[in-house]
């Protein structure tokens, strides 16, 4: 087992089966005495992780005496809302959590940030929070937030509040069960870290050959990025909001969005170099021109919701990467020629 530190102070447990030998040990050992008082523990997780692992990983608490609480919640995008939020809450608030108490969130991004919301709200955040991240995209950009985030109506991402994470197991065995419908959203993460910072990122970015390793290396870029400047980390989100908000709609893989929207920020010679990772990797690289005007109305919505003046995006320019601070007019403009980057073309 390795332990690897990220920028936002965040320990991080890297092994094979850790999660199932060393989840119980880590909340003892960070809890008051519990030869006076156990600690209560629910884990939160989506019906699909938990059918695979729950009572592997349910096995450990129960030898130490422990009968954890599962909430099992819905994973996907849809389910990402205050009423997960409130469900969760409601079992806390039932078993009368307090701050001797754990939550584990056992998942991917939907359930780590529906549980860590639940936990940041629930009597001003007083319980103690374990994550135990199951996909790419949990283990690389999820944990590494600084909030969580959840869904309100059809609008992605809309409410947040901080996320205080004690600390996070990332477990190799978990990577094997995961659908391939949810792999390209951790793709689509760690594309952006590589062509941000590190492009050696991407090699064997669908089987890494050393998880450790691979996952220090994001983080590390993670990190020297946010020092030179943390706008650089939203690339791709504004075009993804509004390819997203369509896809929504077409059960598109998760990520799919992002790839797009990154692919379609990257200068020429990138793109090309690009398009046989992305074909790899499952991911989409063109989007069918009908639907060009619908995903444009999303941009402009989005862009006009914006209450400031002055939008800063990241750019590609003069051959690096650099924050622009556009007008909404100049902004649409740039996100209007991404859009025709990424246009099926009818000699393709």
């Amino acid at each position: 087992m390795d332990r690897l530190r990220v920028n936002n102070g965040l320990d991080v447990y890297c092994g094979k089966n850790i999660a199932f030998d060393f989840a119980c040990n880590y909340i003892l050992e960070h809890s008051e005495d519990p030869r006076s008082r156990l600690p209560k523990v629910a884990i939160v997780s989506d019906r699909a992780v938990a059918g695979y692992y729950y009572n592997l990983f349910e096995n450990q608490f129960i030898m130490h005496d422990i009968r954890p609480k599962l909430i099992s919640v819905n994973a996907c995008d849809t389910d990402k809302g205050l009423k997960t939020v409130l469900e969760i809450s409601g079992y806390l608030s039932e078993f009368d959590f307090g701050s001797n108490d754990w939550v584990v969130a056992l998942g991917g991004g939907g359930v780590i940030d529906c549980a860590a919301f639940a936990a940041g709200l629930y009597r001003s955040g007083c319980v103690n929070f374990l994550a135990v991240p199951t996909t790419v995209y949990a283990m690389t950009d999820c944990i590494t937030s600084d909030k969580a985030y959840v869904n309100l109506g059809m609008h992605k991402d809309e409410l947040s509040c901080p996320m205080k994470i004690d600390a996070a197991l990332c477990d190799t065995e978990f990577l094997k069960s995961v659908p391939a419908k949810y792999r390209s959203n951790g793709y689509a993460a760690v594309i952006r870290y590589s062509v941000l910072g590190d492009t050696g990122l991407i090699s064997n970015l669908s089987e890494p050959e050393d998880m450790r390793e691979f996952l220090e290396r994001v983080y590390k870029v993670r990190s020297d990025i946010r020092q030179y400047n943390p706008v650089l980390l939203t690339l791709g989100c504004e075009l993804a909001f509004a390819i997203d908000a369509y896809n929504r709609f077409n059960n598109l893989a998760e990520g799919a969005s992002l790839a797009l929207s990154i692919y379609s920020a990257l200068p020429e010679q990138g793109r090309t170099l690009m398009r046989r990772l992305y074909s790899s990797l499952g991911l989409p690289y063109e989007i069918d021109p009908k639907i060009t005007p619908m995903i444009k109305r999303n941009l402009e919505s989005y862009l006009d919701g914006i209450a400031e003046d002055t939008i800063r995006i990241a750019d590609y320019e003069d051959g690096k990467w650099v924050v622009r601070d556009l007008n909404k007019a100049d902004a649409k403009r740039i996100f209007y020629d991404r859009l025709e980057m990424i246009e099926t073309k009818e000699s393709n």
